[in-house]
Order: C-alpha cells, then sequence, then structure tokens
C-alpha cells in the first residue's frame, strides 16, 4: 500500500513539474484583421487562433492579448476588457485538448486615422495541482491602419465643381503634342519643334504638325504637409485636415472620371513601399494606394514645399491641371506656384486647410 502511495505520488510529483516546466510548449497564438485598411468607425473582423500541437490536452489556459487602446468591440458587455492609456486588454481563458485549436472572432472599430498595432498577449498556463502556473508572452506584428475621414465643405465641393469644369474647357483649346491630326504649311509663327523634316521632304516645303486637341483631361494633386516652427496642436489639426482634403479630392476625380497622379512630401511608415509619388491612374486599385498611404502618412516631410513644385514642374503634358492642397501659404509659396502657372500655362487650384471651412460630421 505505501509503495503504491508512493508511486502515486512520484507520478504526481513528475507530472507537477513537467507541467510547469512544459505545459506551453507548442502552444500557438495568432491574430489576424480581415483587412489592413479601414475607414474610421467601420465594422472590421479580428480572428484569434489558439492551438495545441501536443498530444496531452492543457486543463486551463487564460490569455491577456494585448490591443490597442482606442479600439470598441461590437459585444463589450460579454467580454472581460480593461483599458488603460496605452492598451486594451481582452481577457479570456479556456480548456484545449491535445492536437485541438481554438478560433473566436471579434466585429470591432477604430475611431480615427492612423496606425493601430495589434502586439502579442500573455498566456498562463495552469499546473497539475492548479497551485501554480507558467507564463509565456507571445509577440504579435499586427496591424491596421485607419484613413482619414472625407472632407465634409461644401467650398471644396464648389472649389472642385469649377476647376474641373475649367478643365474640361481647356481639352478643346490647348493642343495635345502626341495626337497628330495631320500637317499644314510652316508660317513662321509655329514653334520650329514642331516642324516635321519627314514630310518637308517630300518637296512641299516646310510642314509643321498639326495636332488633334487634348484627348482626356488630367489632374496631379500635389500635398504639401510643410510647417515651419515647432508642431503645435493646431498644427498637427491643419495636417490632418489636408489629408482629409486629399482624400475627397481624389474621390471626386474619380467619381467625374478624371485621370489623376499624386505627389506629396509627407513621411508614411509601414509595408507600403515609395508613396511620395504615384503614378497616373484611374480606378480603385489607384484610389486604395492613396488612401493607405494617407492612413499611414506622419507628420514630417521628406522635401520642402519648393522641391515639391519643381517636381510638378518636370511633368509638362498640355491641358494638364494641378491641385495643391497645403496647411497654409507660407512666405515665398506664391513664387513658386506662378513659376509652375507660368512654365506650363497650367490650370492650378490652392486648397488651404486654414482657409477652407468644414462642417461638422454627423453623428
Amino acid at each position: 500500500m505505501l509503495i503504491f502511495l508512493f508511486i502515486l505520488l512520484a507520478i504526481g510529483g513528475i507530472a507537477e513539474w513537467w507541467t510547469l516546466k512544459h505545459g506551453l510548449d507548442n502552444v500557438t497564438y495568432s491574430l489576424t484583421p480581415d483587412r489592413q485598411v479601414v475607414d474610421p468607425g467601420e465594422i472590421f473582423t479580428i480572428t484569434t487562433v489558439i492551438e495545441n500541437r501536443k498530444r496531452l490536452p492543457i486543463s486551463f489556459i487564460k490569455i491577456k492579448e494585448l490591443m490597442p487602446c482606442e479600439l470598441t468591440f461590437d459585444c463589450e458587455d460579454e467580454l472581460n476588457i480593461h483599458r488603460d492609456l496605452e492598451n486594451t486588454q481582452l481577457t479570456s481563458s479556456l480548456y484545449l485538448g491535445g492536437r485541438k485549436s481554438s478560433s473566436r472572432s471579434l466585429s470591432v472599430r477604430l475611431p480615427e486615422r492612423g496606425r493601430y498595432f495589434f502586439t502579442g498577449c500573455t498566456m498562463y498556463g495552469g499546473d497539475f495541482i492548479g497551485a501554480s502556473q507558467d507564463v509565456r508572452y507571445i509577440s504579435q506584428n499586427a496591424e491596421v491602419a485607419v484613413c482619414p475621414r472625407p472632407c465634409r465643405s461644401m467650398e471644396l465641393q464648389e472649389v472642385l465643381g469649377g476647376f474641373l469644369g475649367d478643365i474640361s474647357v481647356r481639352r478643346f483649346i490647348l493642343e495635345d503634342p502626341v495626337l497628330t491630326a495631320g500637317f499644314r504649311e510652316y508660317t513662321g509663327r509655329e514653334p520650329f519643334r514642331s516642324i516635321s523634316w519627314t514630310q518637308s521632304a517630300r518637296g512641299q516645303g516646310l510642314m509643321v504638325k498639326q495636332y488633334d486637341y487634348t484627348a482626356e483631361p488630367s489632374v496631379t494633386v500635389v500635398l504639401n504637409v510643410e510647417y515651419r516652427g515647432d508642431l503645435t496642436r493646431e498644427m498637427a489639426e491643419k495636417v490632418e485636415k489636408c489629408y482629409r482634403i486629399a482624400r475627397t479630392v481624389c474621390e471626386t476625380l474619380e467619381d467625374s472620371g478624371v485621370r489623376y497622379d499624386f505627389v506629396t512630401n509627407a513621411t508614411t511608415a509601414g509595408a507600403l513601399g515609395r508613396w511620395d509619388t504615384l503614378e497616373e491612374g484611374i480606378g480603385a486599385k489607384h484610389l486604395s494606394r492613396v488612401l493607405e498611404g494617407l492612413a499611414r502618412a506622419g507628420y514630417g516631410r521628406i522635401m520642402s514645399f519648393d522641391r515639391l513644385i519643381a517636381r510638378c514642374m518636370r511633368r509638362s503634358d498640355a491641358g494638364r491641371g494641378r491641385i495643391i492642397i497645403t496647411p497654409a501659404m507660407l512666405e515665398g509659396y506664391q513664387r513658386s506656384v506662378d513659376r509652375l502657372t507660368a512654365l506650363h500655362g497650367s490650370c492650378v487650384r490652392i486648397i488651404t486647410a486654414e482657409e477652407l471651412s468644414e462642417e461638422e460630421a454627423s453623428v
């Protein structure tokens, strides 16, 4: 009898030692959002999967997941949630059999533009007799980027409506140096580069190319976030407003069927690649790249306003319009804009965040 009791105690001691040392071995945790880019307040789903890859079951696992402090859940009353200034901590517990997994999906929202991180969890595994527990931290690197809200401004819509009307008219005034409609005699008033030497060599005298009208309007959206001095709260709000304006401008161009490219001096973070220049395009995929960049954009700049405008001056398409979005018109800005206008005769609109009125978002 004593020998039998000794054997039971020995087995219990071994089990206790093993669960303390290896109870959470081969237990994995992952959290996956169903979308990486969302709108403010838009519902998306996060799915947590916990898997026990061992043959032996785990009688008790407690998990404390670290999530963004701004995150809200559609079913908060049913969850064990603790919030502080840095994180939302979601606590749950479960039993997990050998080589089994448990998954849970939650509908959540994030309120404002920016990048939000799900950094992992702390996992507690109960020991064999429930007197102690094994603790592990499992890191996670899931991220969700939230786009800026659209800018709610009747003034902005009026500006864009007038601008689109102007470039639509200009397409019938300006000739397109790409679309050749025919040839005519050289009068001496045409630029020397417009002479067609191939046609002139046929013995009809000097002939110049006659161009067709611009086939379709196109626009360059220029987003400037340069400011001088320290980043104050007021200036940060102006930059945020620029991001909202940029979104509304691009969506308006999409709705109007106008092709556009995008240049900015804003810094961006995350695995987006080079975002300061987006080639001309139109469509959902093109817009989504703009929105993701706006979601990840910061308050720093990679170049000055003057260099940004100089980059725009390299593209000299006839009839191309420019929309310049800036927190404010600082000293010296107008000279750069005047050079842009004088060089290409561009249709230019400047939209400043500090002067544009914006209606309050409806609740």
